[in-house]
This record gives C-alpha cells, structure tokens and sequence, in this order.
C-alpha cells in the first residue's frame, strides 16, 4: 500500500551524490510537516569514523521527539573498506505513535522506487536494532 508521500528533488539528488561521489557517510530524511513530502533532514560527513555513532544518536533523538526517520548509510564493515548503502526505516516502537509509523512503512515502498542501488534495507524497531554489529551481519550477509 502506498501512503501518497512524494520523494523531494532534494533528497534524490542527495542520494545520488551520496551513491555516485560518495559524500556522505549518512543521509537522514523525513516526512515533512504537512506530511505529504520526503525531505532531507541532514547529511554526515564522509570519512568521519565516528559516523555511524553520530548517526544513532541523531535517530534517538528523533525519537523522543516522537518522529520517525528514514536514513541512507554508507556501511564500511571490513578490514578491506568493503561497503554497502544501507536503507534503514527508523520507527522506535516505543516512543513513535501508530500514525506515524503507518506512515513512515508505508511511504518506504516510494522512497525505494526513486533510490536504486540500495543493497540493504533494514527496519529497525528499537536502539538494539541499530547496533553496529546488527548493521554489519545485514551487510556481510550473502542471503540478504
């Protein structure tokens, strides 16, 4: 089922500078305000090795303001810079209300439409969910 959310201009072309010249290590997107649009919210710089840190602690956030997220990651996970991009849909059971995470799956399916060259698409639920290790085992899988 598709929500009827647009993807931005913006976002597009973030990802596709991420994607292309890799410029970013993230890329974190929202449903705007009036609901109806997929924005940027916020790029992170690329060769930050701190990254994926700055990343979880930019979703936590959004979560306890209630909201959800969509978040683009450039995941390197091994010793020989081996790399995937990441689709991570950011919906705290806890904290986002049933509205807004109806929305946020529901828009996914769109966001994917206009983002070709994602390797891994990742729903995650929970702080635990985003942990290092649970990103890298999606990445390094060969079934996924």
């Amino acid at each position: 089922m598709s929500s009827g959310v647009q993807v931005s201009e913006d976002a597009i072309n973030t990802f596709r500078d991420m994607k292309d010249k890799h410029l970013h290590s993230y890329v974190i997107l929202k449903i705007n305000e009036k609901g109806d649009q997929i924005v940027l919210d916020e790029k992170g710089p690329k060769d930050d090795e701190t990254s994926h840190e700055v990343l979880c602690r930019k979703l936590q956030e959004a979560a306890e303001n209630k909201q959800g997220r969509y978040a683009l990651f450039d995941c390197i996970y091994d010793k020989n810079k081996t790399s995937k991009l990441c689709l991570i849909t950011w919906v705290d059971d806890a904290m986002v209300k049933i509205k807004d995470k109806m929305l946020y799956t529901s828009s996914k399916k769109q966001l994917q439409s206009k983002m070709e060259g994602i390797a891994v698409n990742l729903q995650c639920n929970s702080i635990e969910d985003l942990e290092w290790a649970a990103i890298v085992s999606k990445c390094a899988s060969k079934y996924d």
